[in-house]
Formats: C-alpha cells, structure tokens, sequence
C-alpha cells in the first residue's frame, strides 16, 4: 500500500476498501516470521481502516501480541 493509497483513505476518496482486502495476505501471522514490509502494511492497514470508520481493525495489533499498539490508537480514538 502506497502513502497515496493511505492518503486516499483518510480523505475518503476511492475504494481503498477493495486493495486493503487485495493485500490481507500479505499481513504478518501470529507467531510467525514476518518481514519488515508485513509490518510496514499492517500500520497502513489500521491506520487506513480506522480512518475509513473501521474502528474494530486496531485489534489486529491485539491479535499479534502488540497491546501497546492497541493502547495508542484507543487514545487516540478517544480525541477523535
């Protein structure tokens, strides 16, 4: 996912919605090896979807063992 791609999600233009279920596969796997670009596409991945009102993605960093991930955006989400 490309930072226009990002872009695009915050400001609600196109359906980035389709390219993020494209890309699930390549997200890093619970208790798996991952790459640097698996991680790289999973910020985007949340941040993309819980911009587009898709609140429920930030578990994905519960889900994998990153509860500290989890905490900063239900901050954030609090501001929102």
């Amino acid at each position: 996912m490309s930072g226009e791609s990002l872009l695009d999600a915050y400001t609600g233009d196109g359906d980035i919605g389709a390219l993020l279920d494209e890309r699930a596969s390549f997200l890093p796997e619970a208790g798996g090896r991952n790459s640097n670009g698996a991680w790289g596409l999973l910020l985007k991945t949340v941040a993309a979807r819980v911009s587009l009102g898709q609140r429920e993605a930030a578990n994905m960093y519960e889900h994998l063992g990153m509860p500290r991930h989890l905490e900063m955006v239900k901050e954030h989400l609090k501001g929102l």
